[in-house]
Parts: structure tokens; C-alpha cells; sequence
């Protein structure tokens, strides 16, 4: 018995096998470099992930990187979204990446998982992050993806930069207490990032004392029980209401504390681009935190 493939079957076969046998070509090149004991250099990356954009936008030329998340473009939530608006866009998905013929493709730990394992399979090299939770894995990621692109040097001086900027946080129980606040009443916690900012910024996480992990749930009512001398919110889109950030904008969330022109010291609204992902952006968070902490030591001097 004879079959015969219709047109249109040999036109979904055809590309796949052509992206199959050049995969398998760059593979094959790569591991020649690396037999004679050379650097293979990414020359065409490919980044999948929100927080993988923002390490590759900040650490590789432009003529690199093939392809960002589309959430790069976006200024709500990527701090580098000017660097990112002539970059072609992905949704992680392999049909989408492939046709880009990427030598490195970066990842996140909760990327589309099918798609990690097609690239893998098909020889593409894969770097995948972890998310960061504290200012050690800013530096790991920051490093491996340096090692990825062959731009070791100029991540270690970024690292160095970040440290000396970085400050040690102020052991004591007479700093000013602060809950996270996010859409749906959603808190961080102990052994996350965002526990890291606020202690570096001497304030005490009051989440992380009444048992929240790196992420959970605080209800309203133990929110306001809690007292905390700052709420720390998620910085939201104007003109763009939604259920979830109604938490945010309760009246029970306004302490009676302001400074001298009528301001509310008692809540600051941190943008999310500054600290939804582990990099140096974090270090202007710090420093909003640090300038909202001595408005409100300040309001509390004048009572």
C-alpha cells in the first residue's frame, strides 16, 4: 500500500524538520568550540521569562538578543521596557522561538516546561533561573547569565556596584514596622526578595512575624490588627480598575499621619518594575523605602 502525504501535511512536516537539522547543526558546532577548549559565545539569545528579559536587556548589545517575553515592552512591570520596544516578542512558545534560530535561550523555573524540554532535545543550549529571593541570588543570576554571554568582566563590576550600593540591614526591635500589601491582599514574607528590600531599607517585616512565608494571604481584618506603622503597596495601572487592587484603596488602609503639606506618610506605593524581579533595580526600591521610613519617623516626631 502506497500513502501519500497531502500538500498540506508536507508543509507542517517540512519546517519542523528544517528547524530539527539546524538545531542539530548549531549543536554540533557549539560542542566543536568547546572540544578545542574555546568560549562559544551567544550571538543570538532568546529570553522567555519577565525576569530573564531584564538581566539579558541590562547585560547584552543589543545585536545579541533575539527575542524578549512580551511583558519586557511593558513599563508597569519591566524596568528596562525602553531597551526592550524594537526587540521582537515571545510567549514561550517553541513555534515562536525556533524560526529565531537562538544559540542560548534563557529561561525561568516555571517556564512552559514543554517548551524547555523541545529546545533541550533539539540540542539549543537552555540557561534556566531560579526566581530571586534574596540579594545572593541577584548576584548567582547576574553571574550565570554573565558566564552565558561571555561578559564576565563587566557582571563583576555590576556585582561590585550592586554591593557597594547595598546596605546592611539594621538589626533592632525599635525600627518601624511595615506590611506588603498586593493585589487580593497578597503579602511577602520570610526567605523572600521582597523581605530582603524592606530590611535593607530598616524596616521590619511584620508579615515575616506573624508567620508568612515567602508568599501568602494576610485577611483585612488581621492586616489592620497588626497596626504597621507603613503599608507598603503594589504600585497599580491608572484607569485601570480592577477587583483585586480594591484591597489597596480601602479607607481602613489610611493611618492619621501626614507631613507638613497634607501627604500621607503612612502608605507608600512601590512601583512593581522595581522589585517583581531580582537586579540592581532593587536598590532604587531600597532607597523609596528608605526616603518613606524618615518621612514617616519624621510625622511621628512632630506628634
Amino acid at each position: 500500500m502506497t500513502i501519500i502525504a497531502s500538500p498540506n501535511r508536507l508543509g507542517r512536516v517540512l519546517p519542523i524538520a528544517s528547524y530539527v537539522a539546524i538545531a542539530w547543526l548549531l549543536f554540533g558546532f557549539a560542542s566543536y568550540g568547546m572540544a578545542l577548549g574555546q568560549q562559544v559565545r551567544a550571538k543570538r539569545v532568546v529570553s522567555t521569562n519577565l525576569c530573564t528579559d531584564q538581566l539579558l536587556l541590562l547585560i547584552a548589545k543589543r545585536s545579541r538578543i533575539a527575542s524578549v517575553s512580551y511583558l519586557a515592552r511593558d513599563p508597569l512591570f519591566s524596568h528596562l521596557a525602553n531597551r526592550a520596544q524594537d526587540i521582537p516578542i515571545n510567549h514561550g512558545l517553541a513555534e515562536e522561538i525556533l524560526p529565531l534560530e537562538p544559540d542560548l535561550v534563557l529561561v525561568g523555573s516555571h517556564t512552559i516546561r514543554p517548551t524547555t524540554a523541545l529546545l533541550r532535545k533539539l540540542g539549543i543550549k537552555v540557561l534556566v533561573l531560579k526566581l530571586a529571593e534574596g540579594f545572593e541570588d541577584i548576584r548567582r543570576n547576574m553571574r550565570l547569565v554573565g558566564n552565558a554571554l561571555g561578559e564576565t568582566a563587566k557582571v563583576d563590576l555590576m556585582v561590585s556596584q550592586f554591593d557597594t550600593a547595598l546596605t546592611t540591614p539594621v538589626q533592632s526591635q525599635d525600627l518601624p514596622t511595615a506590611i506588603i500589601l498586593r493585589p487580593r491582599g497578597m503579602t511577602m514574607g520570610q526567605g523572600s526578595l521582597s523581605d530582603a528590600i524592606l530590611r535593607s531599607a530598616g524596616l521590619r517585616n511584620l508579615s515575616a512575624e506573624m508567620g508568612v512565608g515567602k508568599i501568602g494571604l494576610l485577611p483585612l481584618e488581621q492586616v489592620v490588627a497588626a497596626r504597621p506603622d507603613l503599608f507598603v503597596l503594589a504600585e497599580f495601572r491608572p484607569g485601570h480598575p480592577s477587583l483585586a487592587h480594591l484591597i489597596l484603596q480601602h479607607p481602613v488602609l489610611r493611618m492619621d499621619q501626614a507631613d507638613p503639606n497634607g501627604n500621607d506618610t503612612s502608605r507608600v506605593a512601590l512601583p512593581a518594575h522595581l522589585w517583581n524581579c531580582g537586579g540592581p533595580q532593587a536598590l532604587k526600591a531600597i532607597d523609596i523605602l528608605k526616603r518613606a521610613r524618615l518621612q514617616l519617623l519624621k510625622s511621628k516626631v512632630r506628634k
